[in-house]
């Protein structure tokens, strides 16, 4: 089964836990300077959820953005951009939208 399959709720995606990161292999070996084989790796981030488990960072953003469209939360989303807005260090739209909807990954709804 995987993540696409299933439809979770804005309760489901609320954090719990910490946002980890680590390298995870990428399933391809690449050769050192040394002429061995090694593992290519990249970064990831993770979070433990609430009833979704361990998910990708980059995959919760999208997931927790479909539930609350799916909701009908946009309303209280789009409350969350615009306090986002006022804040000094974020600068790019997709941080503001990443920061609101952390912002409503954390609240216990």
């Amino acid at each position: 089964m995987t993540i696409e399959s299933v439809v979770y709720s804005v309760s489901d995606l609320q954090w719990r836990g910490v946002r980890e990161g680590k390298a995870v292999a990428t399933g391809t070996y690449s050769k050192s300077s040394n002429g061995k084989m090694k593992p290519d790796t990249r970064y990831a981030e993770h979070i433990q959820t609430a009833g979704a488990g361990r998910i990708e960072i980059s995959d919760w953003f999208r997931l927790m953005e479909e539930a609350i469209i799916r909701e009908g939360r946009t309303a209280d989303l789009e409350k969350q951009i615009k306090v986002a807005r006022g804040l000094a260090w974020l600068h790019t739209e997709k941080q503001i939208r990443e920061y609101a909807l952390e912002c409503m990954g954390n609240l216990r709804l």
